[in-house]
């Protein structure tokens, strides 16, 4: 599959949610834009869907296929690697590792818990804990309701508003039940509750602690909004956990977790 440009800059405001917003939002704090500014917004875009959305970002083509690999996971549709990004040709072929490694399926959460100065890439400052992602796990539990979310849904929980949640949302069970997202969205959270009950023995008691992530959310993330520390990030992880993790499932691993810490507290 090849894109145009024009095609691209669609996509990303697509992906992004880009959209005019009425006068009286425009004075919104970021707050108040993130909460009920938001579906106002997106309401009054739907309305006025005849007005062509104009974008000016700076992106490498490394942060557009990541974007548009997160876009394909979304939405079930296959990742063609023949994708042509601004004519740079396609993208780099993904590196396989032998000997397991995160390409085995193993992931692990690391959990930094030493904050003194220039410990942030220090292997001593963070312990870790497996995440078990067989079936029936908490975290297979997670992957599968979140997998079974629609876009919106998943959208307004990565954006920390699950007040978001579209109350008609949902999928036709096997059965033809009609499962509601909001619903569904209290078993996500006790999965989730579930698994960080399993890394105790790496959070220490009455310590600080922070866990750790490379990429999701990018404002809390030890790769760096921008992506700039993402090799020292991933140096890290390979240093304390002994292995090259798969990028993919990281990925995915991390977008579920922040979208279900959404519901947590």
């Amino acid at each position: 599959m090849k894109i145009t440009r024009k095609q691209l800059r669609r996509l990303i405001a697509e992906a992004l949610e880009v959209h005019r917003v009425e006068e009286e939002l425009v004075g919104m704090d970021p707050h108040d834009a993130y909460g009920s500014g938001y579906l106002k917004g997106k309401e009054y875009h739907e309305d006025n869907d005849e007005i062509e959305i104009d974008i000016e970002l700076k992106l490498t083509v490394d942060q557009i296929r990541r974007l548009l690999l997160r876009e394909f996971k979304f939405t079930g549709q296959d990742f063609v690697d023949d994708l042509d990004l601004l004519g740079g040709g396609p993208p780099p072929e993904e590196e396989s590792e032998d000997g397991g490694g995160g390409g085995g399926g193993r992931i692990h959460q690391l959990v930094r818990v030493n904050f003194d100065p220039g410990s942030e890439f220090n292997p001593a400052a963070y312990t870790k804990t497996p995440i078990d992602m067989t079936p029936g796990s908490p975290f297979s539990k997670m992957r599968e309701i979140y997998n079974s979310f629609s876009n919106n849904t998943k959208n307004v929980l990565y954006q920390m508003f699950p007040g978001g949640i579209d109350p008609e949302d949902g999928y036709e069970d096997a059965e033809g039940n009609f499962i509601f997202d909001q619903d569904m969205v209290w078993e996500f959270r006790s999965a989730y509750t579930d698994l960080l009950n399993t890394m105790n023995a790496a959070v220490p008691d009455s310590m600080d602690y922070e866990y750790f992530v490379i990429y999701h959310p990018p404002y809390a993330s030890y790769g760096g909004e921008d992506g700039a520390d993402e090799s020292k990030a991933l140096d890290l992880y390979r240093s304390v956990t002994g292995y090259t993790p798969d990028d993919a499932l990281l990925n995915e691993y991390e977008i579920i977790m922040h979208s279900a810490s959404a519901m947590y507290g």
